[in-house]
């Protein structure tokens, strides 16, 4: 079972870590990306049963069965940003995972929602403009959808939903990262998860390639094979390991370079500063990080 655990936030940079963490020779990481074990309630299912997909583990014998493969690796691990947000996961890892370590990389929460954002009008499954889906959002029109799907703002309430795990664990089970932090020096990151699972800090990955950019698809065929939804993500999870490597790293590469990144509104960005200031605030004194310069950004996606 994992010895810790990747709980987010979406759009901060989970998807490259998990990567980059899978080339440790230490590190076991679930062959399932996002298994989102701890997060799965059937009931919530019943009123979006599109989403079932977003699920793929259900039971603790399926959960179990992703880490037959462990052969002596020293830290185990899986990567699943829903469980920041899912009300009940931290229940349920405590339940399951009492000595597990808890880690979490954070973003600007306006950056991270309009990422966001355009994941899902890249993947076809958001039409509106990120002005009208965020206003429906503040109306409750999408709180039947289960936890994480289109979503934009409510994720970003960081010290609401990370209060939960420090409530429930010791402080020093906890690790907090910024993505700023990895997108300055992400070897640094790197060395200090490896320090804090119990790896050899000295094991250096290559990080040349990000993973799951957002933006506007340039050529959308390219963006419908790479990343295109549903039906691209179960073949992924179904490529066998021999295909998960250069090859993977190349497409990923490419699929980068085919998003153009459009600037949120000025005023808009101001509101939803606002609307995260009191948030913000409370986390600043909860892991002992100066937030200010999420503030002065320009939100890109």
């Amino acid at each position: 079972m994992p010895t810790f655990l990747l709980i987010g936030a979406g759009r901060s940079g989970t998807t490259s870590v998990y990567h980059y963490l899978a080339q440790h020779p230490e590190i076991y990481m679930s062959p399932v990306k996002e298994p989102n074990f701890f997060a799965y309630e059937a009931s919530a299912l019943e009123s979006a049963p599109d989403w079932a997909d977003e699920y793929p583990i259900k039971t603790i014998e399926e959960y179990e069965s992703l880490f037959v493969g462990v052969t002596g690796e020293k830290a185990i691990g899986e990567a699943s940003p829903r469980y920041l947000r899912a009300p009940g996961a931290a229940e349920r890892i405590l339940q399951h995972l009492p000595g597990a370590r808890i880690i979490a990389i954070l973003r600007d929460p306006v950056e991270r929602a309009f990422s966001a954002y355009f994941k899902y009008v890249g993947e076809g499954t958001e039409t509106r403009e990120f002005t009208a889906a965020i206003r429906d959002e503040e109306r409750g029109i999408r709180r039947a959808l289960p936890y994480g799907c289109h979503h934009y703002l409510d994720i970003g309430f960081y010290h609401r939903h990370l209060s939960r795990y420090y409530e429930r664990f010791h402080p020093d089970q906890i690790q907090i990262h910024l993505y700023e932090d990895l997108k300055r020096s992400s070897i640094e990151v790197l060395r200090r998860i490896h320090q804090f699972v119990g790896v050899d800090e000295r094991f250096v990955s290559d990080t040349r390639v990000r993973y799951n950019v957002s933006g506007i698809p340039k050529s959308r065929i390219f963006h419908a094979f790479t990343r295109g939804g549903p039906l691209t993500r179960r073949l992924r999870r179904r490529l066998p390991g021999w295909m998960i490597g250069s090859a993977y790293s190349g497409i990923m590469r490419r699929a980068a370079e085919n998003v153009r990144k459009p600037a949120l509104a000025a005023g808009l960005r101001a509101e939803l500063v606002e609307l995260y200031r009191e948030d913000v605030s409370k986390l600043e004194d909860l892991i002992g990080r100066d937030l200010s310069c999420w503030s002065m950004k320009k939100a890109r996606a």
